[in-house]
């Protein structure tokens, strides 16, 4: 039997708003519009939109389970990647 990781996840739509993923001591939380749900089930982020934002945190020690599915990321206006590079050693 085959299935999808996607079939346990948690859908979210960027073009219904900013969406936050948090993971903390006590699991994972996403918020989206005033709303949340919290669980250790993985976060599928899809969609598009030109305003919204998507801000993953997590705390020390802590792992975020987000997928980014079908999702432009154009950071051409703000003029930076969307992911910062670390910084190398010399």
């Amino acid at each position: 039997m085959n299935l999808s990781v996607t079939a346990f996840a948690a859908e979210w739509y960027l073009e219904d708003g900013d969406i936050t993923v948090s993971a903390g001591e006590n699991g994972q939380t996403v918020s989206q519009g005033g709303g949340s749900r919290c669980g250790g089930q993985r976060s599928v982020i899809k969609g598009s939109s030109t305003e919204n934002t998507v801000t993953i945190n997590a705390e020390k020690d802590q792992t975020a389970n987000v997928t980014i599915e079908d999702v432009n990321i154009d950071m051409s206006v703000a003029g930076r990647p969307p992911f910062p590079r670390p910084a190398r050693a010399m």
